[in-house]
């Protein structure tokens, strides 16, 4: 099973008294151990602040909920973003609320919301990763595919699905080969860009994905698949100390036949298992659809992923089914569809850029 945040203390503190107040630079440290002994993915660090502010020019605001001893018993990580109509949202980071206990998660989206009226913002988006809290608002749930690593590297490919087995063998009888190769970021990211506009999705920028890698430092790492010396594909990996995660990973269309994204993902497995972590999150996807199914050949287990609309009416909670993102809205993916059909590829790249930051970035 997911480990919830157990690994954070439950203890409701002296009086059950909470405190919310924003975070500085002080509170890096003491921020950072907080997330990483509630067992989150490295999506939640403290330095994501520096990557969205540089980058995207966005206004963050990062909260911490504190006992009367001064111990920290949540934090939550906000940025602000404008869409094509000039509304105004806001968003957690990802798995962006980490909180001791209920009461803590309760205060932190109490002083958000009193922060970002519903006369100024038009919506507001936290996502609490596998932890469900009971919080009187919307909510929806999201599926991530989480697969269990171990330093037996025989017994992690044996868990693994025949069927990946067998495409991580073509791959490797092919040539492909995988290695740690920040300097190979350029040749990634224009596979990268390639693929998303053709899929009408919108796409960072490779100041984004450089940011990240100097803000994570060691704890973020580019895989490149490369076959007869030519780079075909890429993943990045988030590494934490009890769980890693690849938001993003491509690969070349034309080269799919030698399953680069299968050989990636195994290499990822024991890169992260090397380092003591003890799962690897694949990331969300819609139950039932393709990527899905990709994912779920390698096995694992399927969790939930907590999102909560303090702002919008309060329905039963259900699961966002149809794959799509709570922060996205069917038309904004038509959108993107119908501007990568009709407009050369350069000026389609540069729109897809520049509607990344009109709705939630990371």
């Amino acid at each position: 099973m997911i480990d919830d945040g157990g690994g954070v203390p439950s203890d409701p503190g002296p009086a059950g008294h909470l405190e919310v107040r924003p975070a500085t630079d002080g509170d890096r440290e003491g921020w950072n151990r907080f997330v990483a002994a509630a067992a989150t993915p490295a999506t939640n660090r403290f330095e994501w602040a520096g990557v969205l502010e540089s980058v995207y020019r966005v206004p963050t605001t990062y909260l911490v909920a504190e006992d009367r001893s001064g111990s920290i018993r949540g934090v939550l990580g906000l940025y602000e973003t404008r869409t094509l109509r000039g509304r105004r949202h806001v968003h957690s980071l990802r798995h962006g609320l980490v909180a001791a206990d209920d009461a803590a998660a309760r205060a932190l989206v109490t002083a958000t919301v009193e922060r970002f009226p519903a006369a100024d913002v038009a919506d507001i988006s936290i996502t609490s990763g596998y932890r469900d809290h009971d919080l009187p608002m919307a909510s929806r749930r999201r599926a991530s595919l989480v697969l269990p690593l171990t330093a037996d590297e025989d017994a992690m490919w044996s868990a693994l699905g025949k069927k990946s087995r067998n495409l991580v063998r073509k791959a490797q009888k092919a040539g492909v080969e995988v290695h740690s190769s920040p300097e190979h970021l350029d040749d990634v990211c224009r596979i990268y860009e390639r693929h998303m506009v053709a899929m009408g999705v919108s796409i960072h920028r490779r100041s984004f994905f450089q940011r990240v890698l100097e803000a994570l430092d060691d704890d973020a790492e580019l895989l490149v698949a490369t076959h007869e010396g030519r780079v075909i594909g890429g993943t990045l990996v988030l590494y934490a100390p009890h769980v890693a995660i690849y938001p993003y990973q491509t690969a070349a269309g034309e080269h799919m036949d030698k399953a680069p994204n299968q050989i990636m993902i195994w290499e990822t497995m024991r890169a992260a298992a090397r380092r003591g972590i003890e799962r690897l999150d694949m990331g969300e996807s819609q139950r039932g659809g393709s990527t899905y199914r990709f994912k779920h050949n390698f096995g694992g287990e399927d969790v939930d992923v907590h999102y909560y609309h303090p702002l919008r009416p309060a329905p039963a909670p259900v699961r966002a089914e149809d794959g799509q993102d709570p922060d996205e809205t069917p038309a904004d993916r038509v959108h993107g569809r119908r501007l990568t059909a009709r407009l050369p590829y350069p000026v389609a790249r540069e729109m897809h850029r520049y509607l990344r930051r009109r709705g939630r970035i990371v």
